[in-house]
């Protein structure tokens, strides 16, 4: 069977390449998915109606409704990538509802991996351990969306401020009691792969490696963020540089 791979490219223009066999994806230092502590990555696009839909011909699949987030005036259609794992396409949501995030996503000419989320079940524990050592945090924060079908879903994050590493550092998200969007969103592809890439992997792979985060940041010319899904007969690579 052959397989198509796709990517966003940072001209916002697709490419695809014919492969005459069959590829199993690999990716360096990432190790295999049952192992990753990714709980979902986050894929921006300036405009949610028409990114969701563009992906989901990419992937073969019709993005879930998420939901808006009323603080931060954005809206999210989301794909399951396996279990515990999920896209979420992130957008503006009404024009007359945009805080300085949305109207950041509005700007955009195509779209960008922007960051990922490692679950945790005790989030307060993550916080003291990033403390101790000797890291910048954020407060842990609740968060919502209301779904289409009026179900409010809620959440707790903290983030690790590090602005030298910005777009590579994730947040920790604690779903609590509510039901992981893996399990209640469009499902099929998969996600094959997740590579972290900076030209000194060092002072960051100690960053994760204190707060349990196994992952192999791997030497690039430049930072960068890269998922490769696997869906039906084809291979959608994403791609994010943090805007360098």
């Amino acid at each position: 069977m052959h397989q198509i791979i796709l990517r966003f490219l940072l001209s916002g223009l697709v490419a695809a390449t014919l492969l005459a066999d069959r590829v199993e994806a690999q990716s360096p230092g990432t190790g295999t998915m049952a192992d990753h502590p990714v709980d979902h990555i986050l894929l921006a696009v300036p405009d949610l109606a028409s990114g969701s839909a563009d992906l989901g011909e990419m992937l073969s699949v019709e993005p879930t409704p998420g939901g808006e987030h009323p603080d931060l005036g954005t809206a999210n259609s989301l794909v399951g990538l396996g279990e515990g794992i999920y896209l979420e396409i992130i957008g503006p949501a009404s024009r007359d509802n945009r805080g300085g995030f949305a109207e950041r996503l509005a700007k955009l000419t195509h779209p960008e991996l922007i960051g990922f989320a490692v679950q945790t079940r005790n989030i307060e524990a993550v916080r003291e351990a990033a403390k101790a050592a000797g890291m910048t945090t954020g407060e842990i924060r609740a968060g919502s969306r209301k779904t289409p079908d009026g179900t409010m879903l809620q959440w707790r994050t903290m983030s690790v401020i590090d602005p030298a590493h910005d777009f590579l550092v994730p947040f920790f998200i604690d779903w609590g009691g509510t039901p992981h969007p893996s399990a209640t969103s469009v499902g099929g592809p998969q996600l094959i792969s997740w590579e972290v890439g900076h030209p000194a992997p060092e002072d960051l792979q100690k960053i994760y490696d204190a707060l349990g985060i196994g992952i192999t940041i791997v030497t690039a010319p430049k930072p960068f963020l890269r998922a490769q899904i696997k869906a039906a007969d084809r291979t959608v690579i994403l791609f994010g540089t943090g805007g360098q």
